[in-house]
C-alpha cells in the first residue's frame, strides 16, 4: 500500500550514488555502491564496499550509543549493491569548518565519544576477516599516500589555493618527509584490531535536530 511519490538528489557524495526517496508512509535514503567512484567515473572502485559497509552498520547496532549516532541500517540487497538507510532529514554536513567555522564544545564531545565507543568494541577473528576491506584500503592508500607525493600527478593544486603547488612540491622534494608518509602508508596497510570508521572527516559528519550523526 505505500506509493513512491519522489528520488532525489540526497547531499555531495564521493564514493556512492545516493538519494533520498519519499513514498507515502515515509522517507529514506538509498544508497548504491557501484564499480567506480561516483564524483569521478573514471576511477575504478570496489563494488563490495556497500556489503562491508552493511556489516559495520549491523556490528554498530549491538551498542546503543553508537547506534544512536548513525542512521538506522533497513535493509541490504546485496545482488545491486544497495542499502536502505534511515533518512535524518534535511542535515548540514561540516565542511564549514573549512571556510573558517568551529566546532563546539558539545559538537566536539559527541564526535570524540563515538570514535571511543567504536575503538573499544572487541574484535573476534570472524569480525576481523569481515572488516579487512582490503581493496578499498588499498585504493585509499593510492590517493592519500602516494598519489599526492608524485612529481608530476598532474593535479592543479593552485586551483584549490594559490601557491599550494609550489608548497607541496617542496614537501615531495624533502626525504624525510616522502619517508614519513611512506611508513604511515605501510602502517595503514596492515591488518590491525581496532574496528576503524574509514572516513571520519568533517563531510561525513552531520548536525541535525537531534545532534551530530
Amino acid at each position: 500500500g505505500e506509493t513512491l511519490h519522489g528520488a532525489g538528489k540526497a547531499g555531495e557524495g564521493n564514493m556512492n550514488y545516493t538519494l533520498r526517496i519519499s513514498t507515502s508512509e515515509r522517507s529514506f535514503i538509498l544508497k548504491q555502491a557501484r564499480p567506480w567512484v561516483e564524483k569521478y567515473p573514471h576511477l575504478a572502485a570496489p563494488w563490495e564496499r556497500a556489503l562491508i559497509e552493511g556489516r559495520f552498520y549491523e556490528v554498530i547496532s549491538e551498542d546503543a550509543g553508537l547506534a544512536a549516532q548513525m542512521p538506522k541500517l533497513i535493509g541490504v540487497d546485496a545482488q545491486s549493491h544497495i542499502l536502505a538507510l534511515e533518512d535524518l532529514g534535511e542535515a548540514q554536513d561540516f565542511t564549514v569548518l573549512y571556510r573558517g567555522a568551529e566546532l563546539t564544545d558539545m559538537q566536539l564531545e559527541e564526535l570524540a565519544r563515538y570514535l571511543s565507543r567504536l575503538h573499544l568494541l572487541s574484535g573476534t577473528a570472524a569480525r576481523k576477516k569481515a572488516f579487512a576491506n582490503r581493496a578499498m584500503r588499498a585504493l585509499n592508500h593510492f590517493h592519500i599516500f602516494d598519489f599526492p607525493l608524485q612529481l608530476e600527478n598532474g593535479f592543479d593544486l593552485d586551483a584549490i589555493t594559490p601557491g599550494l603547488q609550489e608548497a607541496a612540491r617542496s614537501l615531495k622534494l624533502d626525504d624525510d618527509y616522502v619517508s614519513a608518509v611512506k611508513n604511515l602508508g605501510e602502517l595503514y596497510l596492515r591488518d590491525g584490531d581496532t574496528l576503524l570508521h574509514g572516513d571520519y572527516f568533517p563531510g561525513s559528519w552531520l548536525q541535525t535536530t537531534r545532534g551530530v550523526r
